[in-house]
């Protein structure tokens, strides 16, 4: 399975030499922010492909490798977490819809604006909620689809349907995230339909999305929009995953304990992020047998 993120050397930039020019103007000076935010980008992409019913039908999504007790790499590291990250972040929604089953709105699907890799979708917006209380929120997490969630063809999905077979539940449907929930005007959702497969998206997923793709149109109607979640959790925990490689104590966290942990430890004795105790800490760890 190749990485999730290509932009991976967004966190690499010591590692990897000179970064492209997008990345260089994208990412704040080291001396200033040495944690500068990692793009959520390609989980995104990950994520809102993922097939609703394929999601309800139990079975994993990924191939998840057991946790060694030292790692040999970061690479190593981002690899074995990537998958489980992408994992809990499917048993949180799950989990979520599990403890509230808000009832889906039907919007009409007013305008689309292409804001690569995306689509911004923008709905006419539910009616006003009682007692105030925003129906959606920015980094909510959404189903997009023509027809109602289908409980039982999600069912039907988890008694053994092939994985590789489209949904049973219609196939006009798509996560997507909330970018503005909060105003009067309208409710934007962001879609991932690309319009050329990638070597990570099963052949099912990209057929469905393509799909949407052509026919998800102004003209098109009305749609429901049911919220499933939110991934603001999600989103820190992928960041903090990917700034690993940023931590000035990265290698002797990882278990990679001996002389040349130490040397490092020794190295990174003065960065402004390395407290003492923490340092003290860490280098007697390092040094015991």
């Amino acid at each position: 399975q190749n990485s999730l993120l290509p932009s991976r050397r967004v966190s690499r930039l010591a590692a990897c030499g000179p970064a492209p020019l997008a990345v260089q103007l994208a990412r704040p000076a080291r001396a200033a922010m040495p944690f500068a935010p990692i793009s959520l980008d390609e989980m995104n992409k990950e994520v809102l492909a993922w097939d609703i019913y394929q999601m309800l039908a139990g079975g994993p999504l990924y191939d998840v490798k057991k946790v060694p007790v030292r790692f040999t790499s970061i690479d190593q590291y981002l690899d074995i977490f990537e998958p489980l990250l992408l994992e809990e972040c499917r048993a949180q929604i799950l989990r979520s819809m599990g403890e509230s089953e808000p009832a889906p709105h039907h919007l009409k699907l007013l305008s689309i604006e292409q804001n690569e890799p995306f689509r911004l979708m923008r709905f006419q917006p539910p009616p006003p909620p009682e007692g105030g209380k925003p129906h959606f929120f920015e980094t909510d997490i959404v189903l997009v689809s023509y027809e109602p969630l289908d409980m039982d063809a999600a069912a039907k999905r988890g008694d053994g349907e092939d994985e590789d077979e489209p949904s049973t539940g219609g196939d006009f449907h798509a996560l997507g995230l909330v970018a503005s929930g909060g105003g009067s005007e309208h409710l934007s959702i962001k879609l991932h339909l690309p319009s050329q497969r990638t070597a990570r998206m099963p052949q099912a997923q990209f057929k469905r999305l393509s799909m949407l793709h052509r026919v998800m149109v102004p003209s098109s109607g009305h749609w429901y929009v049911q919220k499933l979640g939110n991934m603001v959790t999600i989103n820190r925990e992928f960041q903090a995953l990917y700034s690993m490689r940023d931590l000035p104590l990265c290698e002797v966290l990882l278990g990679r304990c001996g002389t040349a942990s130490v040397f490092t430890l020794e190295r990174s004795r003065g960065h402004a992020f390395v407290v003492a105790p923490l340092y003290s800490a860490v280098i007697n760890c390092a040094r015991s047998p």
